[in-house]
């Protein structure tokens, strides 16, 4: 999985790129945070999504390539681009890291 650009203008008209990307050190970072797999919690995200478990894991998923980034500059990221945006993300990281591939796209041909 490639990891997602997010282009973010903060008020001042800064605009800066984030890479954003749910590896296994975040999701292990995730489950140990919210007690539940990855699987229970991306069900769960569909029903029942609380601002904390929101912006974790849009902390998780920045640690990667921005190691240094504190959860102050994630609520900053967050109120930039909105809610929606936000969400859209979240979507797209879960279902990357879920995707299961058709097994006709993935079978070897015999040499």
């Amino acid at each position: 999985m490639k990891p997602y650009e997010l282009k973010v203008k903060f008020g001042d008209n800064k605009e800066k790129t984030y890479k954003l990307y749910l590896g296994n050190k975040a999701l292990y970072f995730l489950e140990d945070e919210f007690g539940l797999t990855m699987r229970e919690l991306f069900t769960k995200l569909k029903e029942d999504l609380s601002i904390k478990k929101f912006t974790l894991i849009i902390l998780a998923s920045l640690k990667k390539y921005h190691p240094d980034i504190t959860l102050d500059e994630v609520h900053d990221i967050i109120d930039a681009v909105g809610y929606d945006k936000i969400a859209e993300v979240i979507r797209y990281l879960f279902e990357s890291q879920f995707q299961t591939t058709p097994a006709s796209e993935t079978s070897t041909k015999k040499r």
